[in-house]
């Protein structure tokens, strides 16, 4: 039985509104900026929770090490925006 992680259980309920936006009664233009606004969340959350699984198999220096690619590169994206 697979667990559901916070992150999984997000991204579920992103897709779920993605195609709630499809059927919402609005104009096309408008449901369609809802449908990629939140299937753009959803494969954030799931690329993340990819990530966090392979973060979880390092182990001693390798899980330091990316921990401090990871957080250089959360600090260049800061700095970016």
């Amino acid at each position: 039985m697979t667990t559901l992680t916070p992150s999984k259980i997000r991204a579920a309920a992103h897709r779920a509104m993605a195609l709630a936006a499809l059927r919402s009664n609005s104009s096309l233009s408008v449901r369609l900026n809802r449908y990629n606004h939140h299937r753009a969340i959803q494969r954030a959350l799931e690329a993340q929770a990819d990530a966090c699984d392979w973060l979880e198999s390092l182990d001693g220096d390798a899980w330091a090490d990316a921990c401090e690619e990871i957080a250089a590169a959360q600090k260049a994206k800061a700095v970016a925006q």
